[in-house]
């Protein structure tokens, strides 16, 4: 081969991967900016989650709390209320027995 043609295919090659190592520092640099806008939007939803997110769950969990307390203590006064019907109840009964004897008695 003749060392001009040589030359001339080496030339191409140099040329061709200087291309190409300009398309991928390109390229490079678009995936960069890709990941450094993915990192941005991370840290943005970080801070969503942390200043918006948990404070919103800590007081629905509070409430929660909240209701589950209010609904034992209304649950425990139904059953004092159930109590006190219950003995309300037996005092008419032995009321009720009472004046049926008495009327007896006065019958007789």
């Amino acid at each position: 081969m003749d060392e001009n043609k040589v030359f001339d295919l080496m030339e191409k090659i140099y040329i061709e991967l200087q291309q190409t190592k300009k398309e991928i520092k390109v390229g490079f640099e678009d995936v960069n900016n890709k990941l450094n806008n993915v990192e941005n939007d991370v840290k943005v939803l970080g801070a969503k989650i942390d200043g918006e997110l948990i404070p919103k769950q800590d007081a629905l969990f509070d409430g929660y709390t909240g209701n589950s307390e209010k609904l034992q203590e209304i649950n425990e006064k139904i059953d004092d209320l159930k109590l006190d019907f219950n003995n309300l109840t037996i005092k008419t009964l032995k009321s009720e027995n009472k004046i049926i004897e008495l009327d007896k008695k006065i019958a007789k």
